[in-house]
C-alpha cells in the first residue's frame, strides 16, 4: 500500500502553520543557469558517490524529484570544464524551477482542503515560529534573486562573460559572502538548520526530529507520525534545493569570473571592467566552497549535512507503538497467526491461547488502534494501515481477526462421563477483522473447553478462521 492511500484526518500543528506561512505567497520564476565563456579551473570540484547517493536521496524524497533531481546534477556537472552547454543549462534549469513551482503550489492546495488548527504543545514553538519567518525571509531573497538571474541572462546587450559579472555580484566577492543581507550567507544559515545536530531544541534534537515529535500525540505508531511530517520535511529540503540551485548559479558564475584571461577582462565594457575589480575572487577560495556547498547539501558520508540528517529520518522505524506519545515500543515485522482449526492439537491450542490472552500488547491497546484506525483513516483496513506501518501481512489469512478483550464464556453446559459430571465451557472474543474496511466489532465464537470428571480437559474446535496479535519485542515469532 502507498504512504498516500490512508484518508488523513489530523489536525494541522503550528509546525506546519509555520511551513504554510513561509510558503504560502511562493511564486517562483524561470531562472537560467548560466555558463560564461573563459577557461576552467584544472582542478575538479565535481563531488563523488557520497554526493550521487545523497542527491538520490533527495530526488526520491522530494515529489516531482524525477526532475527536480536531474535538473540539480546538471547545475552541479556545469561548474566543470566540459560540462554540459549553456543551452542545456538553461532548459534543464527552467523544468527545475517550473517542477519545483508545481509542487509548491501542489501542497499549497492539498493544505487547503485540511482543517487548519494550531495546537501549541511543544517546547520549541518560539524557535519554530523564528525559524519559518527565517525560512520565509530566505524564499522572497530567493524569489528576487531568480528574477535578476534571469532578467541578466535574457539581456542581448551584454556578453556572456558580461552576464557571468553581473550574476556574480548577487553575491560579491568572497569576503562579503559572510554579511548578514547577503543571499549566500542567508542560503548557510539555512543549511544550518537543515544539517545541524541540533534545532536550537531545549533536548538536543535536529529539524527533523522535532517536526517528528510534533506529531506522536496524534499517532498510534511511528509510521503515522512520519507520515503526518513528512509534507513538511518535504517542503524545507524544495526550499534547500530550490535555494542550492540559485546559489550555485551565483558561484558558478564567480569562479567563471575568477578565471578569466587578461583578454576576457579586456573585452568587457567599461562598467564590467570596474565590476570585475570588485567582484572577483580567487578561483582557489570559490572552488574550496563550492566543495563545501556540495558537502554539506549532498555527502551522505558525513555526520552534519542535509543528505545525512534527511536519510536518518527517512529510514526511522515505522513500527514503534507510540499510543499517542505516552510510550515508544519496536515492534518486530512478523505477525504472530492462530489457527482457529486447529485448536484441539495442544501445541496450536497452546499458541492460540497465548494469542487470545497473552498477546504483547494488551487488548485495551489493540482496541484503541482499531478506534484510532476507524475515526482517523475512514476506509481503510487495519491490514492496509498496518502494512503502512511496516508489518509483513503477506502471509495473514484474509479475514483474521485481532481480538480486542479475554474471551469470555457465553454458555456452558455439564455432561455425564464415566459416572461423573463435566462441564463444557463455550468461549466467545469481541474482535474485528483486519480486512473489514469499516473496522466494525464483532464476537468470535473461539473455542469449547471440555473439563471431564478426572481432572484432565479437551479442546474442541467451535469455530474456523485465524487469530492474530502483534510478535513480542524481544522475539520475531
Amino acid at each position: 500500500m502507498k504512504k498516500t492511500m490512508l484518508k488523513l484526518k489530523f489536525k494541522i500543528t503550528a509546525v506546519m502553520m509555520s511551513a504554510l506561512m513561509a510558503f504560502s505567497a511562493l511564486s517562483l520564476s524561470s531562472g537560467v543557469a548560466f555558463a560564461a565563456e573563459g577557461k576552467g579551473s584544472a582542478d575538479s570540484v565535481i563531488p563523488g558517490p557520497a554526493y550521487d547517493i545523497g542527491l538520490l536521496l533527495m530526488e526520491n524524497f522530494v515529489p516531482g524529484g524525477s526532475v527536480i533531481g536531474p535538473g540539480i546534477d546538471i547545475i552541479v556537472k556545469s561548474f566543470d570544464d566540459g560540462g554540459p552547454s549553456l543551452a542545456d543549462i538553461s532548459d534543464q534549469i527552467n523544468e527545475l524551477r517550473q517542477e519545483i513551482s508545481n509542487q509548491f503550489a501542489d501542497i499549497k492546495k492539498q493544505m487547503a482542503d485540511y482543517k487548519q488548527e494550531i495546537e501549541d504543545k511543544i517546547v520549541d514553538q518560539t524557535v519554530i515560529a523564528q525559524k519559518g519567518a527565517g525560512f520565509d525571509a530566505l524564499l522572497t531573497a530567493l524569489q528576487i534573486t531568480d528574477r535578476q538571474i534571469k532578467a541578466i541572462t535574457d539581456d542581448t546587450s551584454i556578453t556572456d562573460n558580461e552576464k557571468a559579472v553581473e550574476i556574480a555580484m548577487l553575491i560579491g566577492r568572497n569576503d562579503q559572502w559572510t554579511l548578514d543581507n547577503n543571499l549566500y550567507f542567508k542560503y548557510q544559515s539555512f543549511m544550518n538548520t537543515l544539517a545541524s545536530p541540533s534545532f536550537a531544541d531545549q533536548k538536543n534534537r535536529d529539524l527533523y526530529q522535532v517536526v517528528y515529535d510534533d506529531f506522536k500525540s496524534q499517532s498510534m505508531f511511528s509510521g503515522e507520525a512520519l507520515n503526518l511530517s513528512r509534507p513538511y520535511i518535504e517542503r524545507v529540503i524544495l526550499l534547500g534545493m530550490y535555494a542550492y540551485s540559485i546559489n550555485a548559479e551565483c558561484l558558478n558564475a564567480a569562479k567563471r569570473v575568477s578565471e578569466f584571461t587578461p583578454e576576457d577582462v579586456a573585452g568587457l565594457n567599461e562598467d564590467e571592467q570596474y565590476n570585475y575589480k570588485n567582484v572577483k575572487s580567487l578561483t582557489s577560495v570559490v572552488d574550496a566552497e563550492i566543495t563545501a556547498m556540495n558537502d554539506r547539501m549532498f555527502n551522505v558520508n558525513e555526520d552534519d549535512t542535509v543528505a545525512t540528517h534527511l536519510n536518518n529520518y527517512d529510514t526511522m522505524n515505522r513500527r514503534v507503538y507510540l499510543n499517542c506519545g505516552t510510550t515508544s515500543v519496536e515492534l518486530p515485522e512478523t505477525i504472530r497467526v492462530g489457527n482457529l482449526e486447529d485448536v484441539t492439537d495442544q501445541g496450536t491450542y497452546a499458541t492460540v491461547y497465548d494469542i487470545l490472552f497473552n498477546g504483547f500488547l494488551s487488548h485495551d491497546d489493540l482496541a484503541k488502534i482499531a478506534d484510532h484506525v476507524r475515526s482517523v483513516y475512514p476506509g481503510t483496513s487495519l491490514r492496509d494501515f498496518l502494512t503502512d506501518m511496516g508489518f509483513n501481512m503477506a502471509d495473514v489469512p484474509q479475514d483474521a481477526f485481532l481480538p480486542l478483550a479475554d474471551p469470555e464464556v457465553y454458555y456452558s453446559e455439564g455432561f455425564i462421563y464415566g459416572g461423573g459430571i463435566g462441564m463444557k465451557l463455550y468461549y466467545d472474543v469481541k474482535d474485528v477483522s483486519i480486512d473489514d474496511t469499516n473496522v466494525a466489532t464483532s464476537t468470535e465464537k473461539c473455542f469449547i473447553y471440555a473439563g471431564y470428571p478426572d481432572g484432565h480437559g479437551e479442546i474442541e474446535q467451535l469455530a474456523t478462521g485465524h487469530v492474530i496479535t502483534f510478535s513480542n519485542p524481544q522475539s520475531s515469532k
